[in-house]
């Protein structure tokens, strides 16, 4: 016997309010971290891209600025194979010559 889930009450059906406050979940808890952790967003970015482009990729500035990356907002500071690595936790990035970023997973 199967349970009727939509009691009639809903403005969605339950599948799209399932996705719905799965999202909003998202969301709050991607407020929470910020407020605890402000490097967290930086971290995520550079995970992001990391795992799109692989290890010590190099990504043109403006795309992460326009992500959200704030380059100023990092944890520590380490020389890494001679270039001066900003690391959030376990990612970090280097600029290049030319002002691109190269990534690290660290």
């Amino acid at each position: 016997m199967a349970i009727n889930l939509n009691h009639g009450n809903r403005l969605r059906p339950p599948e799209k309010a399932y996705e719905r406050n799965k999202q909003r979940s998202r969301e709050n808890y991607a407020k929470a971290m910020l407020a605890i952790n402000p490097y967290w967003l930086n971290e995520k970015i550079i995970r992001e891209e990391v795992n799109l482009n692989g290890r010590m990729c190099i990504i043109p500035h403006l795309q992460l600025i326009d992500k959200g990356l704030k380059p100023k907002l990092y944890s520590a500071q380490r020389t890494i194979e001679g270039e001066q690595v900003f690391i959030m936790k376990n990612h970090g990035y280097s600029l290049t010559t030319d002002k691109n970023f190269k990534l690290w997973k660290i």
